[in-house]
């Protein structure tokens, strides 16, 4: 065990998950629903805020004479600029662009930052809640590096592979590297088969086509250590037990998500069979569930001006 794994969770959010957006929550009160429409509005920044966001960040996130949680701190009004400026849109300045283009920059330096775990960690959250596309590849090589570990940090695992999916690029190798963790026993950790699994079904969003190779190729994972655990060899039983434990929520949340998105499958073996039913059925674009909501609201406005819509990036 590393230090690492005793990093606490309590500054970032107080639990492992990212909140996710779209969600079904209980009905607020009023005075809660007031204060919650309140919280999702964007405040407004000038430049020079954010610039001196940006200079704080500078000065403490690789300052070891400093407690990591004034970066953590920082890094909620870079968020919150961010935000600000995106919602600008065509109408941001040059200068508005750079900062926007700065402070993805800068979470990037944090996420490497040498023995500031928790500002690590916060970094890579934050770089998932900003879905910028340039945070990826930081991303990608952040999570390689926590996953070389025998006994790697489950927090940085959860958050590096929820966050890259949050991002969700599209190209070929971040593809299959994030199925070669879910699918494959790559590593020797169970858990970090069902975060990478939990990924696969929390993308932002997947061309048809990959959508059916994720289904499969997970199917394919479940159906084969469900079989060892039903009729293997009696020595190695224990062994792939534990490993179908360790994915089976995840794996059956990805299936059905990926699937029809009703239909829950109890054994694997039923969603084999409803695959090879459905393999030569024309397989539609899906959207993650953080973003359904801003997606059918796309939808709509793009039904109207009569063109296709697309998720907001």
């Amino acid at each position: 065990m590393t230090i690492r794994r005793l990093i606490p969770a309590l500054l970032l959010g107080g639990g492992l998950l990212f909140a996710q957006e779209g969600a079904e929550q209980p009905e607020a009160k009023p005075e809660e629903a007031k204060e919650e429409k309140k919280a999702a509005e964007v405040v407004s920044f000038t430049d020079a805020e954010v610039q001196g966001f940006l200079d704080t960040f500078d000065a403490t996130y690789k300052n070891k004479d400093l407690p990591q949680e004034d970066a953590v701190a920082t890094l909620a009004n870079l968020k919150g600029a961010y935000a600000y400026l995106k919602s600008l849109g065509e109408t941001r300045t040059k200068e508005q662009v750079k900062l926007q283009k700065d402070i993805v920059d800068h979470v990037k330096k944090g996420l490497n930052a040498k023995k500031r775990a928790l500002v690590n960690l916060e970094c890579a959250k934050v770089l998932g809640e900003l879905g910028d596309p340039d945070g990826a590849g930081p991303l990608v090589r952040w999570l390689e590096v926590e996953l070389d570990e025998k006994s790697p940090n489950p927090q940085s695992i959860e958050y590096g592979f929820l966050a890259l999916a949050f991002i969700g690029p599209d190209d070929k190798q971040t593809l299959d590297l994030v199925l070669s963790y879910a699918t494959k026993g790559k590593h020797q950790d169970n858990s970090v088969a069902a975060n990478a699994i939990k990924a696969c079904y929390n993308w932002r969003e997947l061309d048809g086509k990959t959508r059916k190779d994720f289904f499969d190729k997970i199917c394919m994972y479940l159906t084969g250590l469900h079989s060892q655990v039903k009729g293997g060899d009696p020595k190695n039983r224990a062994t792939y037990e534990a490993r179908y434990k360790a994915v089976e929520a995840d794996g059956k949340e990805a299936l059905r998500e990926l699937g029809d998105g009703t239909t829950v499958f109890d054994e694997p073996d039923k969603a084999r069979a409803w695959f090879n039913e459905n393999k030569k059925q024309k397989w539609e674009k899906y959207v993650g569930p953080r973003f359904r909501a801003a997606a059918a609201t796309a939808g709509k406005e793009k039904e109207k001006e009569g063109g296709d819509a697309k998720p907001e990036g």
